[in-house]
């Protein structure tokens, strides 16, 4: 029987929530550094995940919508 997307999804989930490569700060660091956000800033983080990009650039502008 194949798996489902939503099983493999589940299954991969709490991994990609854990991960050292999509949580790491300077990576992260980064990310802030390169999109140079502004105060009055609306960001969109399309495939957020676990929503560490969103999270990252939260602090740095008005608002933040991340979608799955």
């Amino acid at each position: 029987m194949t798996p489902t997307d939503r099983q493999v999804f589940g299954q991969r989930a709490a991994i990609y929530a854990s991960s050292a490569a999509h949580k790491d700060k300077a990576v992260l660091d980064r990310v802030v550094e390169l999109a140079r956000p502004w105060p009055d800033a609306l960001i969109l983080d399309v495939a957020t995940g676990t929503g560490h990009t969103a999270l990252a650039l939260a602090p740095h502008v008005r608002w933040v919508i991340a979608t799955e």
